[in-house]
């Protein structure tokens, strides 16, 4: 039964829920497009790409879900769950 949240010593690392879309199945003449509250439309992957020069996020790439480049997945949701 369980008693006390912190009763695991050492503690278990973090669980990461994601939900994503996965682009990577479009084909060379579909974009995933999104609409600001002004009306104006955005490619996704020309979007994400600009942020993340600007920021300086280009020089290690985020690994996927399943283990290669996540270039094709757009995070929707990220749920960090700890126990403690």
């Amino acid at each position: 039964m369980w008693r006390y949240g912190d009763s695991f010593e050492p503690r278990p690392p973090p669980l990461i829920i994601e939900t994503y879309l996965d682009t990577r199945d479009l084909t060379a003449n579909q974009s995933l497009v999104i609409s600001d509250a002004e009306g104006k439309k955005w490619n996704v992957d020309e979007a994400t790409d600009a942020a993340a020069a600007r920021a300086g996020l280009n020089a290690e790439p985020r690994r996927s879900v399943r283990g290669g480049p996540a270039r094709h997945e757009v995070i929707l949701e990220r749920w960090r769950i700890e126990l403690g």
